[in-house]
């Protein structure tokens, strides 16, 4: 449970850092997160969109957020979406 909760803190300090450089991963669960050594490592990148070009970043960062959370809820790590998107 300890390391669920380190890899979820992790991965929600990565999607804001992607969302600081103004991108949207578009799939972020923990099927697109490997965890090695204590560390999340994101992966599937391609599909990334910018939120200055795409009119669904809002969305579908919405559906990240909601996707990690509920990925990592089966993990013990029980999160309001609404409270991690702030």
């Amino acid at each position: 449970p300890d390391e669920a909760h380190d890899a979820f803190q992790q991965s929600v300090t990565l999607l804001k850092r992607m969302v600081d450089l103004g991108k949207v991963h578009g799939d972020y669960s923990t099927y697109n997160l490997l965890y090695w050594q204590h560390n999340v490592i994101v992966i599937d990148v391609p599909q990334m969109v910018e939120f200055e070009t795409n009119k669904n970043a809002k969305e579908l960062l919405e559906r990240d957020v909601r996707s990690l959370c509920m990925s990592f809820k089966k993990l013990g790590v029980h999160a309001d979406p609404s409270a991690v998107l702030r």
